[in-house]
C-alpha cells in the first residue's frame, strides 16, 4: 500500500508539473502572439511612412523643377533689363 501511495504521489506530482509547464507554454504563446502583432503593426506603419516619404520626395522634385524654371525666367527677365 505504501509503494502504491508513493507511486500515486509521483503521478500526481508529475501531473502538476505537466500542468505548470502547460501554463508556461500558454503564457509564452500569448506573449509570442502579442509580439507578432506588434511587429505586424510596426511593419504596416513603416510601410505607410515609406509611401508618404516617396510622395514627399516626388513633391520636392516637382518643386525643385518649378524653382529651376522660375530661375530661368528670372534670368531671362534680368537680361532684358540689362539690354
Amino acid at each position: 500500500s505504501g509503494a502504491a501511495e508513493g507511486a500515486l504521489d509521483e503521478v500526481v506530482a508529475a501531473i502538476h508539473t505537466i500542468g505548470v509547464m502547460a501554463e508556461r507554454i500558454a503564457e509564452g504563446s500569448t506573449q509570442q502572439s502579442q509580439a507578432v502583432g506588434e511587429i505586424r503593426s510596426h511593419s504596416e506603419r513603416i510601410h505607410a511612412l515609406g509611401g508618404e516619404n516617396l510622395r514627399l520626395i516626388g513633391h520636392s522634385r516637382e518643386q525643385g523643377e518649378q524653382l529651376r524654371q522660375l530661375g530661368g525666367d528670372l534670368r531671362t527677365t534680368v537680361q532684358a533689363f540689362r539690354l
